[in-house]
């Protein structure tokens, strides 16, 4: 049977066929009265299905705080559903860190997260796969981008290393492996490609951000950020690529404040001064019942710009109607059961002062004054839904004309889906991430000084 299908396939470049397939090649020839359809990676034969079946590929950027997947037509490369979930990691902590620790000092920590990062990617496929009709193993190939924890959690890893300086990974090449390894449903012989890492932090999702944004940043003096619980950021000089990561944590997205919440009905996520007082805008015209990350931003900004908070960022009116002591803390009250406490203050600044001080030492490292940079392209969920006065407002981003500025939504799932359908954007994306220069900010000469001197609202 196996020589038949080979010999069927001659002249596709087929010469071997995976194990599982044909473990189950016989019944599935028959079956299908030898009417079938071969999927052939490379020299190898890693699907056998029914003739009008599917062949599908799946794109996954997994986050520290969301998980995106698209299912795309290998055929035709159209997508044909999408889903984001939160990542069930969050159980172990919202910062990579608390993960990281969990896996190295916890026996069977490092199983617990590689079982909720698989987890997460089989809701995707079997979610996704029925919305449209099919199966998972109608999956053939899969591809998963994610910072380099993620990528180290998902495929069970070493950590111990990146749970300090100079936070080595294990591995940064680029990987292919069987899904069925892995254990993520997909088609007896479907692969699972691994995005390559840069280093540090800096994992796939930000290579993938790379690729999807190319033909922005090409040829510019530009910067490249992802925002996130874990912010990469690269500037792209004379054809030099630098990046590093900034440990923003959770805040800017609604994580670690009191109220905050994901981007759901509900949420406030503009913040407006209209007449002296604070005007919010809540998704889905619903009463408010707490912030996430957009008015997170437009809060801090508006709340300084009305000088109810000064530049060190405490809140100094306690003339204004929304100010109230609680429990010895001041706190802003946006609504009967949403308040914006002094504690959410400094969790914001401490966001805020690590990626800005990302982006101060990239700068000085290439020479360069701010006003230089010729474009910023923001990349991220929540990259794209920020208000840019906002974002410069409170020093998060640096103060440029706004035309310079660009926001490119989820650039790693499309870099994630390119890659999923093309081997020479594979290709690209192991020069891009190859090409990268790696700085730890923390052995940085002033990192400490500018990061205290980013704190403020100056």
């Amino acid at each position: 049977d196996a020589e038949r299908l080979l010999n069927a396939l001659s002249g596709t470049g087929a010469a071997r066929i995976d194990f599982a397939v044909l473990h189950d090649l016989p019944a599935r020839l028959r079956d299908c009265g030898w009417r079938v359809r071969a999927v052939v990676r490379a020299d190898e034969v890693i699907a056998v299905a029914p003739a009008a079946g599917r062949c599908l590929g799946l794109a996954v950027d997994l986050g520290t705080t969301n998980v995106a997947g698209f299912l795309v037509d290998l055929e035709s490369g159209a997508r044909l559903a999408s889903l984001g979930i939160e990542n069930p990691q969050a159980a172990f902590g919202a910062d990579l860190i608390s993960r990281v620790n969990h896996a190295i000092r916890d026996p069977g920590g490092a199983g617990e997260l590689r079982g909720e990062a698989v987890a997460a990617l089989s809701t995707l496929a079997n979610d996704m796969c029925k919305a449209v009709s099919t199966r998972a193993e109608d999956i053939s190939e899969i591809v998963v981008c994610g910072n380099t924890a993620m990528h180290h959690l998902l495929l069970g890893l070493p950590v111990s290393q990146l749970g300090r300086a100079p936070f080595v990974p294990a591995v940064c090449a680029g990987l292919d492996l069987k899904a069925r390894e892995l254990g993520i449903p997909a088609a007896a012989g479907a692969y699972v490609h691994l995005m390559p890492n840069v280093g540090g932090f800096v994992g796939g999702d930000h290579v993938a951000v790379l690729l999807a944004t190319e033909s922005e940043w090409s040829g510019a003096r530009a910067i490249v950020m992802d925002i996130g619980t874990n912010t990469e950021i690269s500037l792209i000089h004379k054809g030099v690529i630098t990046s590093v990561s900034s440990p923003s944590g959770p805040a800017l997205e609604g994580g670690h404040i009191a109220c905050g919440m994901r981007a759901a009905d509900g949420a406030i996520e503009k913040v407006r001064i209209e007449g002296g007082q604070i005007t919010l805008q809540v998704i889905g015209n619903v009463d408010p019942v707490g912030l996430c990350g957009s008015g997170v931003i437009d809060l801090v900004a508006a709340l300084r710009k009305m000088g109810i908070i000064d530049k060190r960022g405490w809140i100094c009116r306690d003339d204004h109607a929304a100010v109230r002591d609680s429990a010895g803390q001041r706190e802003i009250v946006l609504a009967p059961e949403v308040v914006f406490t002094q504690g959410d203050i400094r969790a914001v600044q401490l966001a805020k002062a690590a990626i800005r001080t990302g982006i101060d030492l990239l700068v000085q490292a290439a020479g360069l004054e701010e006003s230089a940079i010729e474009r910023v392209l923001i990349a991220g969920a929540f990259g794209a839904y920020i208000d840019l006065d906002s974002a410069v407002g409170i020093g998060l981003v640096p103060d440029l004309p706004r035309e310079r500025f660009r926001q490119v939504g989820n650039a790693a799932g499309l870099g994630a889906r390119m890659a999923l359908t093309s081997v020479s954007a594979r290709a690209r994306a192991a020069h891009l991430a190859g090409n990268c220069r790696y700085l730890e900010l923390g052995t940085r000469a002033g990192f400490q000084k500018t990061l205290m001197r980013r704190i403020g609202f100056d």
